[in-house]
C-alpha cells in the first residue's frame, strides 16, 4: 500500500513538473516572438520615416505608389518617399532589396499603414503635412508587435536648411 501511495505522489509531482516546464516553454516562445516582432516593426518604421515626405521625382503629388514604382510583395528598393509604404506588406520578412531575413519564415508578416493626420492626430483626407506610419507584425495570424511614428513635411525643410548652412562658407 505504501508503494502505491508513493508511486501516486511521485506521479503527481512529475505531472506538475511537466506542466510547469511546458508553461515555461510557451512563455519563452511568446517572449521570443514579441522581441523578434518588435525588432521587425521598429526596423521597417525607421526605414519608412527616413524617406522624404514628398516624392523627390514627382511634379504632381500622389498618395501611395507612383507610376514606375513596384507594388506590394515586391522589394522596397524603388520606394522614394514615406507614402510609398502605404498598404505594403510582406511574408516572410525581407531586406529592402528583397532577400529573406534569416530566422523568419512564412509564419511572419509585416504590414504598413500610412495615414494623413491633422495636428490633433485625427485622420484626415486632404494633405495636412503630417503622416502617421503604423507597422504591424503578425506571426501565425496574431499581431505580436506594432510600431507607430509620425513624419512631417516641415522636417524636410529643416533638414534642407541644415544642409544649406553646412555648405555655406
Amino acid at each position: 500500500m505504501e508503494t502505491i501511495i508513493a508511486t501516486a505522489l511521485v506521479g503527481g509531482v512529475c505531472a506538475g513538473a511537466v506542466r510547469v516546464v511546458a508553461a515555461a516553454k510557451v512563455h519563452a516562445f511568446r517572449h521570443d516572438s514579441l522581441l523578434k516582432g518588435q525588432r521587425l516593426a521598429d526596423e521597417l518604421l525607421d526605414e519608412a520615416l527616413a524617406k522624404p515626405f514628398d516624392d523627390p521625382d514627382a511634379t504632381i503629388t500622389v498618395f501611395g505608389l507612383d507610376s514606375g514604382e513596384v507594388g506590394p510583395l515586391a522589394d522596397r528598393a524603388s520606394f522614394d518617399d514615406v507614402d510609398d509604404f502605404h498598404g505594403w506588406y510582406e511574408s516572410p520578412p525581407r531586406t529592402r532589396d528583397g532577400a529573406t531575413l534569416p530566422g523568419y519564415d512564412a509564419d511572419w508578416m509585416r504590414f504598413v499603414l500610412v495615414e494623413r493626420v491633422s495636428p490633433g492626430l485625427l485622420v484626415v483626407g486632404p494633405d495636412s503635412g503630417r503622416l502617421r506610419v503604423t507597422v504591424s507584425v503578425r506571426r501565425r495570424g496574431a499581431v505580436v508587435a506594432t510600431s507607430t511614428g509620425y513624419r512631417t513635411r516641415a522636417a524636410d525643410a529643416v533638414s534642407a536648411e541644415w544642409t544649406d548652412a553646412e555648405a555655406a562658407p
